[in-house]
């Protein structure tokens, strides 16, 4: 009995090294990753507005350079530039497509308002 389980073992094991059977679970599994990657995109990408806004909101006019990168670092947003007088400050989770549009005069921050970064060039001329 015992043998028998062990030669049934080995004929799945092998069955499952067969090329065919071996390319169909790496397809599957390729597929899972990719509805997977697409489906945490879309989620992010319908959240992001929410998320975003609540940072914007919380970047007061008055805050250093130095407050504002410590802000950016512990909220998930890329980091403005040193000397920068505008700046879209985008966020990681939705790979820079939303964020905050950042206006600072001598370092100091004057205005934050919320952005998506197709919008950002349109921002920059009114």
């Amino acid at each position: 009995m015992a043998n028998d389980y062990a030669s049934n073992v080995l004929r799945e094991a092998q069955s499952f090294l067969e090329p065919r059977k071996r390319w169909l679970y790496l397809y599957i599994l390729l597929g899972v990753v990719i509805v997977g990657r697409w489906g945490y995109h879309v989620i992010m990408d319908a959240t992001a507005e929410k998320r975003v806004t609540k940072v914007c909101v919380a970047l007061t006019p008055g805050m250093s350079m130095a407050d504002v990168l410590n802000f950016a670092d512990s909220h998930g947003m890329y980091k403005p530039s040193y000397g920068a007088t505008l700046y879209f400050m985008g966020e990681k989770a939705s790979s820079n497509h939303y964020g905050c549009r950042l206006e600072f005069k001598e370092g100091i921050l004057q205005s934050s308002i919320y952005l998506q970064s197709s919008n950002y060039e349109t921002a920059n001329q009114k």
